[in-house]
């Protein structure tokens, strides 16, 4: 069990009056939050090849810098504006999952897993339309910066393989190979899919290892 109590705060310089003589007046803002993540892990030695291991855990994601500096930055010409936002509060998930290791060697390993996220509090840009002081005359003009909304959910599977090539006659038996492979089904709480959060993922390697040398080739997607 973790508890992360956070506080945070940030000073800036708020600008109003006219263009042409612009007036700045410091702003102090703050946010502070706690936060438990509890985490359990289970593994069951069914044979002493074949391990089933059950987890469960939240954890969180903090926002960055850059999304939490409540700074503004008007475009005049392109009539728009940005900003962060400090009230922002961490992304919480939910994480559910159960794997499954055969073991066919003393380096070999087959594997499979299934997982779950419940995500809440996701970070995303929200754009509105707002008027700004010392911007009057552009009237209102959308603005964007990122905002605690909605939820999320992930699930899927991922397959491994590791083999080692020990049956072979030196200096062959130093062979190996890792691959994986990982299906993720990501959609935010509208049905859409999630933004950044490939649905097909793999990994293969092939590698040689054995005394004073180790070297590898790997192809990721």
């Amino acid at each position: 069990m973790r508890v992360i109590n956070t506080k945070f705060e940030v000073k800036t310089l708020q600008q109003s009056g006219t263009t042409a003589a612009p007036v700045f007046t410091p702003v102090n803002d703050k946010n502070t939050y706690t936060n438990t993540l509890p985490s359990a892990n289970i593994v069951f030695n069914v044979t002493s090849d074949f391990l089933v291991r059950l987890g469960a855990s939240k954890t969180m994601q903090q926002a960055g810098i850059a999304e939490l500096a409540p700074s503004l930055f008007v475009n005049i010409s392109n009539r728009t504006a940005t900003g962060g936002n400090a009230t922002l509060t961490p992304t919480l998930a939910s994480n559910y999952d159960v794997s499954f290791e055969y073991y066919t060697g003393r380096s070999s390993l087959i594997s499979g897993a299934l997982f779950q996220k419940d995500v809440r509090d996701v970070i995303a840009d929200n754009t509105e339309l707002q008027q700004f002081v010392g911007f009057e005359t552009l009237g209102l003009i959308p603005y964007t910066r990122p905002v605690n909304i909605g939820t999320a959910k992930v699930k899927g599977l991922e397959i491994g393989i590791q083999r080692f090539f020990d049956f072979l006659p030196a200096p062959f038996d130093g062979l190996g190979v890792i691959a994986n492979y990982t299906y993720s089904d990501a959609k935010g709480g509208n049905g859409f899919p999630l933004v950044g959060v490939s649905k097909h993922s793999y990994n293969l390697i092939g590698l040689y290892e054995k005394g004073p040398f180790a070297g590898r080739i790997a192809y990721n997607y």
